[in-house]
């Protein structure tokens, strides 16, 4: 599932890690919306459009795999990390149920 969040924030982060052909459409997104008046919107597109210019169609194409490897080893790291907690929560369960059997006696 795709979700379309057209920020400064988002542009700027994908402009920061390489994905240049998303930033620059968010950058078009939002200098359409401010009708072309956004001096700042307006410089980040031709970064961008130059930026895509001198990376070339390998560096594009390149970075949207990159993503979607981004994505796979996001989504394990964060099922790893869900595991870890869950694991930790039964140990404190058990832990205090320990304690509260070691105090009984």
């Amino acid at each position: 599932m795709v979700h379309e969040y057209n920020t400064l924030s988002l542009a700027k982060a994908y402009e920061s890690q390489g994905y240049y052909q998303d930033a620059k459409n968010i950058y078009d997104r939002l200098n359409e919306k401010s009708q072309r008046k956004d001096t700042d919107i307006q410089a980040a597109c031709t970064r961008m459009k130059k930026s895509l210019e001198n990376a070339g169609p390998s560096r594009v194409m390149h970075t949207e795999q990159n993503r979607s490897t981004d994505i796979k080893q996001g989504d394990a790291r964060v099922a790893q990390h869900l595991e870890e907690w869950i694991r930790l929560l039964i140990v404190k369960k058990r832990l205090n149920l320990f304690k509260r059997i070691q105090a009984r006696m």
